[in-house]
């Protein structure tokens, strides 16, 4: 099914932006955005917290500590990943990542979907995502694959 392109779009409105940023404030998936050379933060919603285990305002004073609660196995190529996505960013680009994060005693696995934001001229101005912690599902999944006794 072929959807609309959001330029088809009217100008969302006040009670549209209300309601993204209600979704965004009451979700258990962490939402962001950041600047198009990915060193600002621009919003992060509060699911950060309880999914990184630390605050946004952290992250907002340095916006490249999320990477410290990643696991080294998974931290080279993650960082390898947005430099890529820094310089080959355009129009309707978009990126799935999955890595680990320790917090405290426990590791979480999630998946990151990223979308790249353009202007009007398809200018790169930032990044919007979505990160859900997929930990409970992973492991579910390994359940379901283990032999029964």
């Amino acid at each position: 099914m072929e959807y609309p392109k959001p330029s088809s779009f009217a100008s969302p409105t006040p009670e549209i932006n209300d309601a993204l940023m209600l979704l965004a404030e009451h979700s258990s998936d962490v939402y962001w955005v950041r600047t198009s050379d990915y060193q600002q933060l621009t919003y992060v919603s509060p699911a950060y917290e309880a999914v990184w285990g630390r605050s946004c305002e952290s992250l907002y004073r340095d916006p490249m500590s999320f990477l410290d609660a990643v696991l080294p196995t998974d931290r080279t190529r993650l960082e390898q990943q947005l430099a890529l996505r820094v310089s080959e960013a355009e129009a309707g680009k978009k990126y799935t990542d999955t890595y680990r994060l320790q917090v405290g005693d426990e590791v979480r696995c999630v998946q990151e979907n990223t979308v790249v934001i353009t202007n009007s001229i398809s200018e790169v101005t930032g990044f919007v995502g979505i990160i859900q912690d997929v930990s409970e599902y992973k492991l579910s999944l390994i359940h379901i694959s283990e032999p029964t006794r």
